[in-house]
């Protein structure tokens, strides 16, 4: 009996210590692979700094703080730069197709609607056409 138990115990800790945590599988096309992300990410911060010509980290530069948000495919759903004040400056939003690739573009300045695309694919999921939007929203 303390045999067969033995046994058992020794082939469930084998067996425990070979299974891996996989992680889901990051599709090639999605940004987290393009941007070398590892993990879940959702959002990335980016703040831009002067250096000297020792490397030395200066003051922030006042154009930029970049913020990019993810799904949970690991496509980019949305993009906001801000200045150094932190007032938001540009903000672009994407919707996407079940398989990735980008729907409808939107991006704002200052608050107003800039610019925008619709883009079209075809059955076999490859881009096929699209319209450029202008501020008010009309095909250009």
């Amino acid at each position: 009996m303390k045999r067969s138990f033995l046994a058992a115990a020794v082939a469930l800790l084998l067996f425990a210590c070979n299974t891996e945590k996989k992680e889901a599988e990051v599709s090639k096309n999605s940004d987290w692979y393009a941007q070398h992300l590892k993990g879940y990410v959702q959002t990335v911060e980016e703040t831009t700094f002067t250096a000297d010509s020792l490397g030395t980290i200066g003051e922030m530069d006042s154009c930029c703080i970049s913020t990019e948000t993810y799904d949970d495919k690991g496509y980019t759903t949305s993009s906001t730069k801000k200045n150094g004040k932190g007032t938001v400056t540009e903000e672009m939003n994407m919707s996407r197709y079940d398989k990735g690739q980008a729907k409808e573009i939107k991006t704002t300045k200052v608050g107003k609607p800039f610019s925008g695309f619709v883009i079209d694919v075809d059955s076999a999921g490859k881009y096929h056409g699209g319209k450029e939007l202008d501020s008010a929203g009309n095909i250009t």
